[in-house]
């Protein structure tokens, strides 16, 4: 299979064109419900589709279930669409691709999302057009979804999306919480492609870019974003996705998940939480030479010298950017840490650059500092 190129538009004027050349009359408008309206997409887009039959679907979780996914795959084939736009967070770009997955294979969506099944298509050409900057999610081949309380991923090159439309003016609705969230994401996403086991040399030249960026902008885009800013980080993001798309990511990931799912912190916030311990953790274990030499490059991205001066840095960047990291605070004890630790997401924990014990994750938590004068 011909390797799928993803096109990128900084303007969404071009969709008229892209859905007339391939004469497509019937379209699927995959949305997130407030964010479609603030971003001021919902605006933009009802002129832009003004001429095609549009079918908008927007009933789905932030985490989504499997079952939306479904619906919204029956109601694609039931209105017999022709393509699939995706207007929002990660949320919305995974859930479009799953049900451009699941509408290809409607009979067998669950043996899909199981892994159990290839995906083989025809799939239906699609469009994604963030409106955060975070997950990068217009750039990979992933779609998580939920099943049973449990986190899948599906996986396949046909599910990178034909064309993504990086305009930063979707994002200058984002609330100060929720650029940090998303913003901590793309950042966890980069140095976590940089030191995976299956990064190459041209994942981690996107990683390092993306973590150069991120540094720079991400307190701006929290604290006084300008209009430069927010490119510059939709610009990261976007890079941290393609990183990710090669590499994928690794423990902090692996935690997040039931940090999320189980105790509501946002995916992004959630990821951060344990990251920075990972950069002290890292040194006081064994490293083969390759490893050894990427640690290095990281220390000197982030401006420090050693893992317990990246730990620090990186809790103050939380606190700069008003990401609570104080456990106690949280409401996450030592009962929780060890819940998240027997939950933690094997596929992501294998492809963490070294071998860790359970012991050594539930540590991540301990190492993680706390803030005085919290009870």
């Amino acid at each position: 299979m011909t390797a799928k190129k993803l096109v990128i538009q900084t303007e969404v004027s071009f969709l008229a064109d892209f859905l007339l050349e391939r004469n497509i009359k019937n379209v699927l408008l995959v949305t997130g419900k407030d964010s479609y309206s603030l971003s001021g997409a919902r605006k933009v887009f009802n002129g832009l589709l003004k001429p095609f039959s549009v079918v908008h679907f927007q009933d789905f979780s932030v985490n989504p279930a499997f079952s939306e996914a479904q619906a919204g795959s029956d109601l694609c084939r039931e209105n017999r669409c022709q393509a699939i736009i995706s207007v929002g967070g990660g949320s919305s770009i995974d859930v479009a691709k799953s049900i451009n997955a699941f509408q290809a294979h409607p009979e067998r969506a669950l043996d899909i999302l199981r892994g159990d099944l290839p995906l083989t298509g025809p799939l239906l050409p699609s469009v994604a057009v963030p409106t955060t900057a975070g997950t990068g999610s217009e750039a990979t081949h992933f779609a998580v979804l939920y099943f049973e309380n449990r986190k899948y991923s599906l996986a396949s090159p046909m599910l990178l999306p034909d064309v993504a439309v990086l305009d930063p003016v979707f994002t200058e609705s984002m609330t100060p919480y929720i650029s940090a969230c998303c913003g901590f994401d793309a950042l966890s996403q980069a140095i976590e492609s940089y030191w995976a086991k299956s990064a190459t040399g041209e994942s981690r030249q996107f990683a390092q870019e993306s973590i150069e960026i991120l540094l720079k902008n991400l307190p701006l885009a929290v604290n006084s974003p300008t209009t430069q800013v927010r490119e510059n980080m939709m610009q990261g993001a976007h890079l941290s996705g393609k990183a990710i798309n090669i590499s994928k990511t690794t423990a902090p990931h692996a935690l997040s998940y039931t940090i999320t799912s189980k105790y509501g912190l946002p995916h992004g916030h959630a990821v951060a939480l344990t990251l920075g311990s990972f950069f002290e953790l890292h040194e006081s274990l064994e490293k083969d030479e390759a490893f050894e030499q990427r640690h290095h490059v990281l220390m000197s991205l982030m401006g420090v010298e050693s893992g317990g001066s990246a730990k620090a840095k990186w809790y103050k960047l939380m606190n700069d950017c008003g990401l609570e990291y104080d456990l106690r605070c949280l409401k996450i004890g030592e009962h929780e840490r060890g819940y998240i630790v027997d939950q933690v997401n094997i596929e992501r924990l294998s492809n963490h650059p070294v071998e860790l014990s359970k012991s050594q994750l539930f540590g991540a938590f301990g190492s993680i500092p706390c803030k005085s004068g919290n009870d």
